[in-house]
Protein backbone atom coordinates (compact mmCIF):
# COMPACT_ATOMS: atom_id res chain seq x y z
CA UNK A 1 0.00 0.00 0.00
CA UNK A 2 2.96 2.17 0.61
CA UNK A 3 4.34 1.89 -2.60
CA UNK A 4 1.48 2.39 -4.51
CA UNK A 5 0.44 5.31 -2.56
CA UNK A 6 1.88 8.88 -4.03
CA UNK A 7 4.78 10.57 -2.28
CA UNK A 8 2.72 13.02 -0.08
CA UNK A 9 0.18 10.18 1.42
CA UNK A 10 2.84 7.67 2.02
CA UNK A 11 4.76 9.22 5.50
CA UNK A 12 1.04 9.70 6.68
CA UNK A 13 0.51 5.76 5.88
CA UNK A 14 3.52 4.83 7.38
CA UNK A 15 2.83 7.32 10.70
CA UNK A 16 -0.71 5.43 11.18
CA UNK A 17 0.79 1.99 11.00
CA UNK A 18 3.00 3.38 13.51
CA UNK A 19 1.04 5.07 16.30
CA UNK A 20 -2.75 3.96 15.45
CA UNK A 21 -4.10 7.43 15.45
CA UNK A 22 -6.79 8.27 13.98
CA UNK A 23 -7.02 10.27 10.20
CA UNK A 24 -8.47 13.60 11.71
CA UNK A 25 -5.88 13.37 14.58
CA UNK A 26 -2.69 13.23 12.05
CA UNK A 27 -3.99 15.13 9.56
CA UNK A 28 -4.10 18.02 12.35
CA UNK A 29 -1.13 17.34 14.02
CA UNK A 30 0.97 20.10 14.72
CA UNK A 31 4.80 20.70 15.45
CA UNK A 32 3.88 22.05 19.04
CA UNK A 33 1.97 18.88 19.85
CA UNK A 34 5.24 16.92 18.85
CA UNK A 35 8.09 16.43 21.40
CA UNK A 36 10.77 14.64 19.40
CA UNK A 37 13.43 14.77 21.81
CA UNK A 38 11.12 12.68 24.25
CA UNK A 39 10.07 10.86 21.61
CA UNK A 40 6.31 11.39 22.64
CA UNK A 41 3.05 13.47 21.17
CA UNK A 42 -0.24 14.37 22.40
CA UNK A 43 -4.13 14.26 20.85
CA UNK A 44 -5.21 17.18 23.19
CA UNK A 45 -8.86 16.66 24.48
CA UNK A 46 -10.91 18.72 22.31
CA UNK A 47 -9.42 16.50 19.51
CA UNK A 48 -9.65 13.39 20.69
CA UNK A 49 -12.82 11.30 20.14
CA UNK A 50 -13.15 10.44 23.72
CA UNK A 51 -13.04 14.04 24.97
CA UNK A 52 -9.88 12.89 27.01
CA UNK A 53 -5.75 14.02 26.03
CA UNK A 54 -3.83 11.29 24.83
CA UNK A 55 0.25 10.81 25.07
CA UNK A 56 1.63 9.00 22.32
CA UNK A 57 5.08 7.50 22.70
CA UNK A 58 7.19 7.78 19.25
CA UNK A 59 9.06 4.44 17.96
CA UNK A 60 11.53 4.31 15.66
CA UNK A 61 8.91 4.01 12.84
CA UNK A 62 7.00 7.28 13.89
CA UNK A 63 10.51 9.33 14.59
CA UNK A 64 11.11 8.54 10.87
CA UNK A 65 8.57 9.54 9.47
CA UNK A 66 8.63 12.74 11.54
CA UNK A 67 12.08 13.60 10.93
CA UNK A 68 11.35 13.34 7.13
CA UNK A 69 8.84 15.97 7.38
CA UNK A 70 10.59 18.35 9.68
CA UNK A 71 11.07 22.25 8.34
CA UNK A 72 8.36 21.60 5.55
CA UNK A 73 5.84 24.05 7.29
CA UNK A 74 5.83 25.70 10.07
CA UNK A 75 2.70 24.38 11.62
CA UNK A 76 1.52 21.56 10.23
CA UNK A 77 3.06 18.01 9.89
CA UNK A 78 1.81 16.40 7.27
CA UNK A 79 1.70 18.53 4.11
CA UNK A 80 0.90 19.00 0.43
CA UNK A 81 1.96 21.46 -2.24
CA UNK A 82 3.05 23.38 0.71
CA UNK A 83 -0.26 23.52 2.85
CA UNK A 84 -1.46 21.46 5.61
CA UNK A 85 -2.81 17.65 4.49
CA UNK A 86 -6.63 18.16 5.46
CA UNK A 87 -8.04 15.22 3.87
CA UNK A 88 -7.34 12.50 1.91
CA UNK A 89 -9.11 12.54 -1.70
CA UNK A 90 -11.22 9.85 -1.66
CA UNK A 91 -10.50 9.06 -5.42
CA UNK A 92 -6.90 8.74 -4.29
CA UNK A 93 -7.39 6.29 -1.58
CA UNK A 94 -9.54 4.01 -3.49
CA UNK A 95 -7.05 4.34 -6.46
CA UNK A 96 -3.75 3.52 -3.69
CA UNK A 97 -6.03 0.22 -2.51
CA UNK A 98 -6.93 -0.94 -5.74
CA UNK A 99 -3.05 -1.01 -7.15
CA UNK A 100 -2.18 -2.21 -4.28
CA UNK A 101 -4.47 -5.26 -4.78
CA UNK A 102 -6.81 -4.27 -1.63
CA UNK A 103 -10.33 -3.76 -1.92
CA UNK A 104 -12.73 -2.37 0.44
CA UNK A 105 -9.72 -1.02 2.79
CA UNK A 106 -10.70 2.24 4.67
CA UNK A 107 -8.22 4.72 6.04
CA UNK A 108 -9.12 3.46 9.68
CA UNK A 109 -8.12 -0.35 8.66
CA UNK A 110 -4.63 0.82 9.21
CA UNK A 111 -5.33 1.53 12.56
CA UNK A 112 -6.59 -1.95 13.19
CA UNK A 113 -4.30 -3.54 11.57
CA UNK A 114 -2.22 -1.20 14.32
CA UNK A 115 -3.65 -2.72 17.01
CA UNK A 116 -3.87 -6.41 15.23
CA UNK A 117 0.11 -5.93 15.03
CA UNK A 118 -0.02 -4.98 18.97
CA UNK A 119 -1.82 -7.10 20.58
CA UNK A 120 -0.08 -9.98 18.16
CA UNK A 121 3.00 -9.45 19.63
CA UNK A 122 1.63 -9.85 23.02
CA UNK A 123 1.15 -5.98 24.16
CA UNK A 124 -1.00 -6.08 27.65
CA UNK A 125 -4.01 -5.39 26.68
CA UNK A 126 -4.55 -2.16 29.40
CA UNK A 127 -1.68 -0.62 27.27
CA UNK A 128 -2.77 -1.14 24.47
CA UNK A 129 -6.44 0.79 25.53
CA UNK A 130 -4.20 3.84 26.58
CA UNK A 131 -1.78 3.52 23.78
CA UNK A 132 -5.33 3.43 21.44
CA UNK A 133 -7.09 6.11 23.65
CA UNK A 134 -10.43 4.09 24.03
CA UNK A 135 -12.27 4.08 27.15
CA UNK A 136 -13.20 0.63 27.86
CA UNK A 137 -11.61 -2.89 27.26
CA UNK A 138 -14.51 -3.88 25.02
CA UNK A 139 -12.62 -2.36 21.65
CA UNK A 140 -9.46 -3.69 22.80
CA UNK A 141 -11.24 -7.12 22.90
CA UNK A 142 -11.41 -7.05 19.26
CA UNK A 143 -7.67 -7.83 18.75
CA UNK A 144 -7.26 -9.59 21.62
CA UNK A 145 -8.26 -12.66 20.66
CA UNK A 146 -5.09 -12.41 17.82
CA UNK A 147 -2.50 -13.27 20.39
CA UNK A 148 -3.41 -16.07 22.89
CA UNK A 149 0.45 -16.94 24.19
CA UNK A 150 -0.59 -15.28 27.30
CA UNK A 151 -2.63 -18.48 28.21
CA UNK A 152 0.19 -21.03 27.13
CA UNK A 153 1.46 -20.91 30.81
CA UNK A 154 -2.32 -21.87 32.02
CA UNK A 155 -2.59 -24.47 29.48
CA UNK A 156 0.81 -25.75 29.72
CA UNK A 157 -0.49 -26.65 32.97
CA UNK A 158 -2.30 -30.38 31.92
CA UNK A 159 0.92 -31.45 30.94
CA UNK A 160 2.88 -30.84 33.63
CA UNK A 161 0.10 -32.40 36.05
CA UNK A 162 -0.38 -35.37 33.64
CA UNK A 163 3.25 -36.25 34.12
CA UNK A 164 3.10 -36.68 37.63
CA UNK A 165 0.33 -39.36 37.34
CA UNK A 166 0.67 -42.79 35.72
CA UNK A 167 -2.12 -44.36 36.42
CA UNK A 168 -5.31 -44.75 33.47
CA UNK A 169 -8.56 -45.16 34.59
CA UNK A 170 -11.28 -46.52 31.72
CA UNK A 171 -14.79 -45.11 32.11
CA UNK A 172 -17.41 -47.37 30.81
CA UNK A 173 -17.08 -50.83 29.63
CA UNK A 174 -16.96 -52.43 26.59
CA UNK A 175 -18.49 -50.55 23.64
CA UNK A 176 -20.08 -48.26 26.29
CA UNK A 177 -17.17 -46.53 27.28
CA UNK A 178 -16.28 -42.61 26.97
CA UNK A 179 -13.03 -42.03 27.46
CA UNK A 180 -10.38 -42.11 29.72
CA UNK A 181 -9.30 -40.59 32.39
CA UNK A 182 -5.11 -39.86 34.08
CA UNK A 183 -5.01 -40.26 37.73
Amino acid sequence: MIDAAPAHLQPVIRFALATGLRKCNILGLRWDQVDLARRQLWVHPDDAKGGRAIGIPLNALAINVLNACRRQHPEAVFTFEGHQYRWIDHRTWLRVCRDAGLSGVRFHDLRHTWASWLAQAGVDPQHLKTLGGWSTLAMVERYSHLNVEYLRAAADCIPATLSLHSEILDFGEGDNRIGRLFF
